[in-house]
């Protein structure tokens, strides 16, 4: 039976603690860093802690570059970036970069050295996408950095703009208008091959949807209308980590981090419900 159809069961492990790892230890760590010293950054302090899984970003927390050479139409290295000379902004986005670069000359891969360095303690290795997020541009709005991307800079019609994020309290507002949103196909068609791209290049054990990074999908007051663009996102995503995990052989479980309650969820856009009736998701994380 393909393991797409055996949703009900067990997909994946039950867990004490799923480790959700905020960006890299890149950040922190000045470069070169060895494939020993990108372990221990990340797994070091796991031993004898109750830790069964560990979540990690794609290279960094925004969702326009990865740290890896990326095949997506959209997507960009982050040492490409570097390389080209797209503004850095912020010293520790250099260390990160500037360590992939230095790993990768010297054939370190550091998204392999952390998978397999959680097969060999134990944990389970899921990689989690923002859905959206601020930490592609400058704390102002008005200049972007190295995780941010052509794709955002040369597409502002892909934005949810000053005019569609009106309505959010001006807190809100001042990051909501550079989000994108998911009522564009280009948008929703980014995360999904980015999603399957990182599953298909690495022996992951799962992959998780964060919309709780930074929530924002949709123009203000269009949620309602953007509900079935992105169940059929998430469906799309459901269907294509099943096909990667049938050809591999072992199911790879599908989460996402949602609002606490779901009216709450659908106020974003997120039919939460209907994926859990439907068999989407392996796990749901509410947070708030």
């Amino acid at each position: 039976m393909p393991l797409a159809d055996q949703r009900k069961g067990n997909r994946v492990r039950h867990y004490r603690v799923m480790w959700d790892q905020n960006a890299g230890q890149e950040l922190y760590y000045h470069p070169p860093m060895s494939a020993e010293r990108i372990a221990q950054a990340h797994f070091g302090f796991f031993q004898g802690r109750p830790v069964d899984a560990y979540v990690g970003a794609m290279g960094s927390n925004a969702e326009f570059t990865v740290g890896w050479p990326t095949d997506v139409k959209g997507a960009e290295f982050i040492v490409d970036r570097m390389q080209r000379g797209a503004p850095i902004v912020d010293f520790k986005l250099w260390r990160v970069a500037e360590t992939l670069r230095l790993a990768f000359k010297a054939g370190i891969d550091p998204e392999e050295v952390k998978v397999q360095e959680a097969k060999r303690i134990g944990v389970d290795f899921w990689f989690r996408l923002a859905m959206n997020d601020w930490h592609h541009f400058a704390s102002t709005g008005d200049e972007s950095n190295l995780w941010s991307g052509d794709f955002f800079r040369d597409h502002p019609e892909y934005c949810i703009g000053d005019d569609g994020a009106a309505g959010w309290p001006k807190n809100l507002w001042k990051s909501l208008r550079f989000f994108q949103d998911y009522a564009h196909q280009e948008v929703r068609d980014l995360r999904r091959d980015l999603a399957l791209e990182a599953c298909e290049r690495y022996d992951v054990d799962g992959f998780l949807c964060d919309f709780m990074r930074c929530p924002g999908y949709f123009k203000y007051g269009e949620e309602q209308a953007g509900m079935a663009l992105m169940t059929d996102l998430i469906r799309q995503m459901r269907v294509g980590i099943d096909r990667i995990g049938d050809a591999r052989g072992r199911p790879i479980g599908f989460a996402v981090r949602v609002p606490n309650n779901i009216a709450g969820s659908k106020r974003l856009g997120l039919d939460v419900d209907t994926w859990v009736r439907d068999g989407l998701v392996d796990i749901l994380v509410p947070s708030c």
